[in-house]
């Protein structure tokens, strides 16, 4: 029987309650209203990317429908270091073909700091500097940003 799952749910139970002992739930509302409002999408780098002007927390970068792009502080140069079960928390940002979608972009800024790795799993990820990209499971909409310092070893990409 693959306990994983339940593992898995079991501690997003755990963290729920652990968030409702801490804080009231008008509080975690007022605190998630202020994260996701003024949501404004500037797409960027030929259409891989968008940046989130969020006046809260500042510019960070998504993806081109606004999901949330998170670095993992554990990560080493060129290389990820979250596999299997952190992957599947914590998803990558894969390149959408073996062309890796990212020659035809412009050279601005930005898109010069665009890379891709090779995974373990033979997919290519993309990269921003020497840091990998990746998604939070529990980003539901554009502008969610439930993954920030999860743990202290994940930070939002800022361009």
């Amino acid at each position: 029987m693959n306990r994983k799952p339940l593992i898995l749910v079991l501690i997003i139970v755990i963290a729920i309650i652990a968030g409702a002992f801490f804080y009231s739930p008008k509080t975690l509302m007022n605190l998630m209203n202020k994260l996701t409002s003024g949501v404004k999408i500037e797409k960027i780098s030929g259409g891989i990317l968008g940046v989130n002007k969020n006046p809260e927390i500042g510019n960070f970068l998504t993806d081109v429908n606004g999901k949330t792009l998170y670095m993992f502080a554990n990560d080493t140069s060129m290389a990820s270091n979250c596999d299997e079960e952190c992957a599947i928390t914590w998803p990558p940002f894969l390149a959408v073909d073996q062309a890796d979608g990212l020659k035809d972009l412009a050279k601005d800024d930005i898109s010069s700091r665009l890379g891709t790795i090779v995974r373990k799993d033979g997919s290519r990820q993309i990269t921003f500097g020497p840091k990998p990209l990746y998604y939070y499971f529990g980003d539901k909409k554009s502008g969610d940003v439930l993954g920030l310092e999860v743990n202290q070893s994940w930070q939002l990409v800022t361009p």
